[in-house]
């Protein structure tokens, strides 16, 4: 009977993902195969769950929806359970104490594996050494109380453990501030990715009258008469860029993750094996396989630079955000944020584009249930749009021991 449940939910994988016509052939397939072990045993274990998203899946399927290509819903159903082989002890340790390639396969919507960092782009010893000071130095707020090194501190992996960071006269803002080590690898900046460079980011929050709220003209002139030089505020941006370019995480001797990828790419398995442990291991597994971490948090920022709708927008209620609509205006975006390195989480505490989680356990016991899924509010406009969480986010089984060996993975990073 168990092993009918494994291959029954393999074979709705499979026809979730195809067309309507296999669907809908597969549907009365299924149909007769379910009948007789439901007689049998009442309610199969893994069936109806299976069912459940099946026909959810099949009812967003244009031409099966009624109504013919309706718009599908918010709440139709949760995710889709998906199988993987699960592996553990001496088993484990064999299927990655080989080089990465061989590795088991990842989830099935990642496209990109766990990468070492790379070493940070060379920058001017001068340079860098006028951006720290200038980082650090609050005569570019307003009232000369707030400076970069304010809401990115060294000790945190220039984080913030704040929810959110105090500007000019206690302003509080709505952001969590991210880290900035190893900015040189980010595509764009912000959680809503508003800016393209470090240069253009300098000024963004400058002139916030909730940060520093200072002109740049003003400060430049400050800086000009500070350090006896004549400073305009592209200078300052450039050498603010080029000290935050220099920050990394590269060659980081508590840095355990790229020391197993190197120790694994250099097939010192030995060495690789001492690096983590049996619990770490073991998460480092989930992490890359039915958790779907590895969807999004992959390469060596553990991130995938893009933006996505993970249910936390707070649509309607306190603490909304919509994220990347703010700059987009685009339906599409609303409730979007840009992907967070996963780097330093223990030094990043609290986390989220709020600030608003602090408990690794409880998050993910959140995304093992497919996520938030906020239900449309009964008296918004159908006219109207609502944020639509990604379908990126899938339920996973876990029991207690998988959850304290994802944690562990996730804390070691």
């Amino acid at each position: 009977m168990r092993g009918n449940n494994r291959l029954l939910q393999l074979f709705g994988q499979t026809l979730i993902l195809s067309s309507p016509l296999i669907a809908l052939l597969g549907l009365v397939l299924v149909a007769v195969l379910v009948a007789p072990m439901a007689h049998a045993a009442k309610k199969p274990e893994g069936a109806a769950p299976f069912l459940e998203s099946l026909y959810t899946r099949l009812a967003e399927v244009p031409g099966l929806a009624q109504g013919g290509g309706a718009a599908p819903s918010q709440n139709k159903g949760l995710p889709p359970l998906l199988w993987f082989e699960e592996l553990v002890g001496e088993e484990l340790w064999q299927a990655y104490l080989k080089p990465q390639p061989q590795w088991p396969t990842m989830h099935p919507g990642a496209s990109e594996d766990l990468a070492p960092l790379p070493a940070p782009p060379a920058q001017p010893p001068k340079l860098v050494a006028l951006g720290a000071q200038l980082f650090h130095d609050p005569i570019l707020s307003r009232d000369n109380t707030v400076s970069c090194a304010s809401c990115h501190i060294a000790e945190h992996a220039f984080a913030d453990t704040r929810r959110n960071s105090p500007g000019v006269d206690g302003r509080i803002g709505k952001r969590n501030s991210p880290t900035l080590l190893d900015a040189h690898l980010w595509q764009s900046f912000f959680w809503d990715s508003r800016s393209p460079t470090l240069i253009d980011q300098a000024a963004h929050p400058l002139h916030d009258p909730l940060e520093m709220d200072l002109d740049p003209h003003e400060a430049a002139r400050r800086a000009s008469a500070k350090y006896q030089q004549d400073l305009s505020w592209d200078e300052i941006a450039i050498a603010l860029a080029s000290f935050q370019m220099s920050l990394s995480a590269y060659n980081d001797p508590n840095n355990r993750l790229d020391a197993f990828l190197h120790a694994v790419a250099a097939k010192d398995y030995t060495t690789a094996r001492q690096t983590l442990t049996d619990q770490e291991l073991h998460g480092l597994h989930l992490y890359r396989t039915k958790a779907g971490c590895i969807q999004c948090h992959g390469g060596a920022l553990l991130s995938d630079q893009r933006h996505h709708n993970m249910g936390l927008h707070y649509y309607g209620r306190r603490f909304e955000d919509l994220g990347l609509f703010e700059i987009t205006q685009k339906v599409e975006d609303m409730g979007k944020f840009r992907t967070p390195s996963l780097r330093h989480l223990h030094k990043t505490k609290p986390w989220m584009h709020n600030g608003l989680f602090t408990q690794l356990d409880g998050i993910v016991r959140m995304y093992s249930m497919g996520g938030p899924r906020p239900k449309r509010p009964q008296n918004l406009p159908l006219m109207l749009p609502y944020p639509q969480t990604s379908e990126l986010l899938n339920r996973f089984e876990i029991n207690p021991d998988e959850r304290q060996a994802l944690v562990a993975f996730l804390e070691l990073l």
